[in-house]
């Protein structure tokens, strides 16, 4: 893991090119049991630092930028910006004349992170709201992570600062320079009417790092510490209490109904977490870990014997290998998603989705991904139960089940996308604002029966690597717009030379022939074949077709 800052200023530079997303304002997903809408609300016009949270209040949504500005999206969807923002002393942490590294090359203000970690909103009895953010402090020599408090007004001129912010809590230590800030850690949860959690990510205080890092303390399971720590804090005196120990960079902080602490955490190459939390349990980073070193050693100061194995500290409910960088987690509101119960979802950076866990109290039944296009920060829930995600861009995403499945044939069908129609909110009359496009007459040889039919088969066989409305890739080319293209011709994405090589122009039957027949249609692609029939084929080329 002994990089270079410029090696890895190019890696960090490597993933945001590969995650990259477009601007979409508007898009569909399929999921296994739902056909999702994606609305884009764009709150900030451009992103300075990684970071940020989300943090509903009734039926309108508070965003905080990683850099500390704060956002607020209006019930109606009108966004406006508060003068304030989260105290960090980002002027002087900007202007501040940087140290230099041990190569003599000067540490950029902005290198290593310098963020909002989370927010958090607790409404009060006098109608206002207390705000609290986790976040990185700059006291013009060293960096402390702090937990700071403010009380917000709601009337009809905005949302409004009511009072000065004011310091909760300051984790130890404060960090020299230079500031490794990265595994921050920073998800909030209320923890009874006086007192909160707060994880304090060990910021890289671990001993895996450069050699510099490596004359550090390592900090996350040291008491006199509050790094790599979930500490609980009394609200009104600040007073804080180790809960438990031995954490890298959690992420994600929930309670289930049943009164259970669940948290994700990022591991290091490999090994992320999902931990269920008890008072006093040590998790054992860095002393053990599935995860491995970034350079494909074993994990240092961890014998060969204990590679991949936990010891005697807590192990993790469940791991992710390879990593997904899992951010922002929540449990199902079951309002407008009935059929995922009381799962937990996970928002996830690196693998741009949104995992489903389905469990059975703490045993784990099976993990759907959920692809959803950009990195996602954050999770949250309106009052109106519908899904809004932070992306990594600082905009919001605002998710609800698809109507466009719940006409008279696919109920009387029981097309798995219609299962919860009756639950979800009526369609707006089409021609209002937000109401779906009515739907189009069937065209000949595809009659919506068989449209419907496509679409399962579409679900079942081909989404895991493609998106059949979203112009936007996955695995494979998006299938947007299909009929009338020319095969490997399609802004954006890195067809193999089979493909490139094909004289062919799409239509309903070609594209039947190819489904079925993927290998024989293109020799030497790197497609699978899709395992289905003839008839299947046809029903998925009408389906792409239709759209």
């Amino acid at each position: 893991m002994a990089r270079s800052r410029f090696a890895l200023a190019a890696a960090q530079l490597a993933a945001s090119l590969l995650y990259a997303t477009p601007a979409l304002a508007a898009w569909e997903v399929t999921s296994h049991l739902y056909a999702l809408d994606l609305k884009t609300k764009f709150v900030f016009p451009a992103r300075k630092s990684s970071g940020g949270a989300l943090a509903p209040i009734g039926d309108e949504l508070l965003v905080a930028a990683g850099g500390g500005r704060l956002g607020f999206v209006s019930a109606k969807g009108r966004v406006a910006h508060l003068p304030e923002r989260v105290p960090m002393n980002v002027e002087a942490w900007e202007a501040y004349e940087f140290p230099v590294d041990p190569k003599g090359e000067p540490w950029g203000p902005w290198y290593w992170p310098f963020r909002v970690a989370d927010i958090l909103v607790k409404p009060r009895a006098d109608g206002q709201y207390d705000l609290f953010a986790s976040h990185h402090f700059f006291t013009g020599e060293c960096v402390l992570f702090r937990v700071s408090a403010t009380t917000l007004k709601r009337d009809a001129e905005g949302l409004s600062m009511t009072s000065p912010w004011r310091t909760v809590f300051d984790a130890e230590p404060c960090f020299p320079f230079p500031h490794y800030g990265q595994q921050a850690g920073g998800p909030m949860l209320l923890d009874g009417d006086q007192h909160l959690l707060v994880f304090v990510g060990d910021h890289a205080r671990d001993g895996w790092g450069t050699k510099e890092q490596g004359r550090m303390p390592i900090l996350p399971q040291a008491p006199d510490s509050h790094l790599g720590k979930l500490v609980r804090l009394e609200i009104a005196t600040g007073r804080a209490e180790i809960f438990t120990s031995g954490h890298r960079n959690p992420q994600g902080l929930v309670r289930d109904r049943a009164g259970r602490l669940w948290a994700t955490e990022h591991g290091a190459r490999g090994g992320d977490e999902l931990n269920l939390l008890t008072p006093g349990r040590d998790y054992g980073w860095p002393a053990v870990t599935y995860g491995i070193n970034y350079d494909n050693t074993a994990p240092p100061g961890i014998g060969n014997d204990d590679v991949g194995g936990h010891g005697r500290f807590t192990r993790p409910i469940f791991s992710w290998i390879p990593s997904i960088a899992p951010a922002g987690m929540t449990v199902n509101d079951p309002r407008r998603f009935p059929l995922w119960r009381d799962d937990l979802l996970v928002a996830s950076l690196t693998a741009q989705s949104v995992f489903r866990i389905r469990r059975h109290g703490t045993a784990i039944q099976y993990v759907e991904r959920i692809v959803m296009g950009p990195r996602l920060r954050d999770l949250a829930w309106m009052a109106d139960g519908r899904l809004v995600m932070l992306q990594d861009r600082e905009n919001v995403i605002f998710v609800e089940p698809s109507t466009a499945h719940c006409d008279e044939h696919s109920r009387r069908s029981r097309a798995i996308f219609s299962l919860a129609c009756d639950e979800a909110p009526s369609p707006a009359t089409p021609g209002e604002p937000g109401a779906p496009m009515p739907p189009r007459e069937p065209t000949a040889g595809a009659p919506q029966a068989r449209n419907a039919q496509g679409e399962q088969l579409f679900s079942m066989h081909c989404s895991q690597c493609h998106r059949a409305r979203s112009p936007q890739h996955d695995v494979g080319p998006h299938l947007a717009d299909l009929l009338g293209r020319r095969a490997g011709e399609v802004k954006g994405f890195a067809f193999s030379r089979a493909f490139r090589s094909l004289e062919q122009v799409w239509d309903r039957e070609s594209l039947a022939s190819f489904i079925f027949d993927t290998s024989g249609f293109a020799p030497g692609t790197t497609m699978p074949n899709a395992d289905v029939t003839q008839s299947e084929a046809e029903n998925i080329a009408s389906y792409l077709g239709d759209g």
